[in-house]
C-alpha cells in the first residue's frame, strides 16, 4: 500500500531523528528555490529590452506615432533616465502631460523619444505632478455651475444633434473627415470613434460642414 506524505515523514524522522530531518528538509528545499528561481528570473537585458517596448509602445499609442524601440539613441536615452532612478510609470506620466499640451499643436513634432526623453524629463514630470495636484484641488473644491434655461436648451440641442450625427454618418463622411486630418491619423485611424477625441474632433467637423454648406 503506497504511504501518504505523513506517514513517510514520521517513517524518516524515526530512522533519522527529528533535528538531522528539518536539516535535510531545508537542504532539499534551498536547492529547490536556487535551481526554479535561478530559471524564471529574467536577465538585466531583458527586463531592460521589455522596459523600452513598453515606453515606446505607450507612446506610439498615445501620439499614433511609430518610433522603434530597437534605436540605439532610443534605448541610450531612456538607460540613462532609468539610472537616474526614474521607472517606467513615470515615462508613461512625461508622455501623458505633453500630449495634452503637444498633441493638437504645431509641438506635436517634438512628442519624440529625443526631446521627451531627454535632459528636461524632469522637469516635465513635474509639470505632470503639477497637473495632477491642481486637478485634485479642482475636484476637491468643484461645485456644478447653475445653467440658464438658454445655456441647459443649448446643451440639449448639442446633444440631440451629436446623437443624430453619429446614428447617420456614412464612410464616406469618415473618409473625409480622415483625409483633412494633419495630425493625429494613425490614432483616428486605429481608434476610430472608440477615441474620445476622435469622436469630438468628428462630430465638430460634420457641424461645421453643415453649417458652411446652408451658409
Amino acid at each position: 500500500m503506497k504511504k501518504d506524505n505523513r506517514e513517510l515523514y514520521l517513517e524518516a524522522k524515526d530512522l533519522i531523528g527529528k533535528e538531522l530531518l528539518e536539516q535535510k528538509q531545508r537542504q532539499f528545499l534551498l536547492r529547490l528555490l536556487k535551481k526554479y528561481g535561478k530559471a524564471q528570473k529574467v536577465s538585466p537585458k531583458e527586463d531592460f529590452e521589455s522596459k523600452c517596448l513598453e515606453i515606446i509602445g505607450y507612446l506610439n499609442h498615445v501620439t499614433g506615432k511609430e518610433y522603434r524601440a530597437s534605436t540605439s539613441d532610443t534605448k541610450a536615452l531612456i538607460r540613462a533616465r532609468l539610472n537616474d532612478g526614474f521607472n517606467v510609470d513615470e515615462f508613461k506620466q512625461v508622455i501623458d502631460v505633453k500630449s495634452a499640451q503637444w498633441l493638437t499643436t504645431d509641438q506635436h513634432r517634438y512628442l519624440r523619444p529625443k526631446t521627451l526623453f531627454g535632459t528636461k524629463f524632469e522637469g516635465y514630470l513635474q509639470e505632470y505632478n503639477s497637473r495632477k495636484r491642481k486637478e485634485k484641488q479642482r475636484y476637491t473644491s468643484y461645485k456644478e455651475p447653475e445653467l440658464s434655461p438658454e445655456e441647459i436648451k443649448k446643451n440639449e440641442e448639442f446633444k440631440a444633434k451629436e446623437k443624430e450625427i453619429l446614428e447617420n454618418y456614412t464612410e464616406e463622411d469618415w473618409i473625409a473627415f480622415f483625409n483633412q486630418l494633419k495630425i493625429f491619423k494613425n490614432e483616428a485611424y486605429a481608434q476610430r470613434l472608440n477615441h474620445p477625441i476622435v469622436k469630438r474632433m468628428f462630430v465638430a467637423y460634420l457641424i461645421r460642414r453643415e453649417e458652411e454648406s446652408h451658409g
